[in-house]
């Protein structure tokens, strides 16, 4: 693949030019055409489930994600009346998961994704020894069970047979590059999500890899997130519809993505998305290493890393309320518009709500939601509310140490499905007392990578990375914010208080 780009740019096309954007995302894949301009030309998702045989077990079917992605590609192509001029698709993904191929690149188990907790007790055993604090300081990841790192060590325990049969150890982006190109490649973004690649050599780290109990030769090849290459496997530009003269970007992860797409700046802009998961992310010339081992570092490109925390809990909390209240005539929807219904500050109910365990900003897989304050007088709605102000404050526990780490952030950029609701995300403004821009698009990641593609090529600019008016602005309310503050003092206390 080609890692530098050419000094003579050979694309001088009088007609329009398009890039595609795909977003392999934990639930669905998500695809977003764009043109010179950054504007949507169109968008296509198609989703897929994820099956759980046993309790902390998160597994899906990586064929079933692939044709997905594969469809997805084929329908936005369809809807391009000038599909010859889409120059380029580069890939996001979600991180962290991990499977294995044989030397033909048939799954020998099946995708275990960033939820997957299985591999607790490996995760454990790292972070008693010294390696757990080497890791982080080389691979910029805190140790926990979403890494690949620790599922491999679980694989070798327990499943080893695939293990040694293993050709590769691969996510479900390399899968699908591998089905798209032929040979096995991995980003820089996604290979600093696996716990085993050094941020800043850009190399497979050995204190990683030891730990892991496997080899560099086992995992893929590492490149820049903006390579690119028109090699591709014979056969599949026709199967998909591809354009003759199309480029593959490499492309990123999901999160640092969400920031292309939200068009942060740095020392600017704090990035706050809320879908399935949740996550407090900014953009920085060099990764910010806390002394607490509790803010993760991702590489995007040469100088530039994305630094933040992500949290388990996010709307999976509204829709586990739905099951939880056993009403059938409850919606998501519902449950936000009853939640809403109650003041500021819930009348002092306060929720840590770490249904799925948390990662940032404890890194916990065993932690356990708290309840605190409750009375007589609490109804249902004022049970939701304080669980969607606990998903909130959560986010800001994180984000203290990134407004720390670059005091100038003087604003919010919003994505993540949870735009839909301008009263969550007023709560977001007045929790965080910063003002909230939101995009009139929720699906950042994807459209991250289309405006990556673009650039990687040099066929976009810096401007197109940095300038994006917002749709709505959510100005903080000083009243609300106060409300907040106080049930903030006793919700940080709530995990050392009740720590198992």
């Amino acid at each position: 693949m080609k890692r530098h780009l050419s000094t003579v740019n050979i694309f001088h096309y009088l007609t329009p030019m398009f890039f595609l954007g795909i977003d392999i995302g934990t639930g669905s894949v998500k695809a977003v055409l764009i043109n010179t301009n950054g504007e949507i030309i169109g968008t296509a998702h198609q989703h897929y489930p994820t099956n759980e045989p046993e309790p902390g077990y998160r597994e899906q079917d990586a064929n079933v994600v692939k044709n997905a992605t594969f469809s997805v590609i084929k329908e936005i192509i369809g809807k391009c009346n000038q599909p010859q001029q889409i120059k380029s698709i580069c890939f996001s993904a979600a991180m962290h998961s991990i499977m294995i191929v044989d030397a033909e690149g048939r799954p020998l188990t099946p995708l275990l994704l960033w939820s997957d907790t299985r591999s607790t007790e490996e995760a454990d055993d790292i972070r008693y020894e010294k390696d757990a604090s080497i890791i982080y300081r080389k691979c910029g990841t805190p140790v926990h069970p979403m890494l690949p790192l620790t599922k491999i060590k679980w694989l070798k325990r327990n499943a080893k047979e695939a293990f040694a049969a293993a050709y590769k150890f691969i996510s479900i982006k390399e899968y699908i590059c591998f089905h798209l190109l032929g040979r096995y490649i991995i980003d820089y973004s996604i290979a600093s999500a696996t716990g085993m690649f050094d941020i800043q050599e850009l190399k497979w780290d050995i204190t990683g890899l030891n730990n892991a109990g496997i080899t560099y030769e086992l995992l893929s090849e590492p490149v820049p997130t903006s390579a690119y290459t028109n090699k591709w496997r014979e056969g599949i530009k026709a199967e998909l519809n591809l354009p003759d003269d199309i480029l593959f970007v490499a492309g990123s992860s999901d999160g640092c993505f969400a920031n292309v797409g939200s068009h942060v700046i740095p020392n600017r802009d704090l990035a706050i998305t809320i879908g399935t998961s949740a996550a407090v992310r900014i953009t920085s010339p060099e990764p910010f290493f806390d002394p607490d081992e509790s803010i993760f570092n991702y590489a995007l490109a040469n100088n530039l890393y994305i630094s933040g925390g992500a949290s388990n809990n996010g709307g999976n909390v509204v829709n586990w309320l739905k099951d939880f209240l056993k009403d059938n005539t409850l919606t998501e929807a519902k449950i936000l518009e009853r939640a809403f219904k109650i003041d500021a500050g819930s009348e002092g109910l306060v929720i840590l709500p770490y249904l799925y365990g948390e990662r940032a900003p404890v890194w916990d897989a065993k932690a356990k939601m708290v309840v605190y304050g409750m009375q007589a007088h609490h109804t249902p709605d004022h049970f939701c509310r304080a669980m969607i102000e606990g998903v909130v404050m959560n986010l800001y526990s994180i984000a203290e140490k990134l407004i720390k780490q670059q005091p100038g952030i003087s604003r919010i950029i919003a994505s993540g499905g949870f735009i839909q609701s301008p009263k969550w995300l007023q709560m977001v403004a007045d929790v965080f007392n910063l003002p909230v821009h939101v995009s009139d698009n929720a699906d950042a990641s994807a459209l991250g990578a289309a405006i990556w593609g673009g650039y990687s090529l040099g066929l976009m600019t810096e401007k197109n990375l940095t300038v994006h008016p917002a749709a709505n602005i959510y100005q903080p309310e000083d009243w609300n914010h106060d409300f907040y503050m106080d049930n903030y003092a006793i919700f940080k206390e709530l995990y050392s208080n009740n720590k198992y």
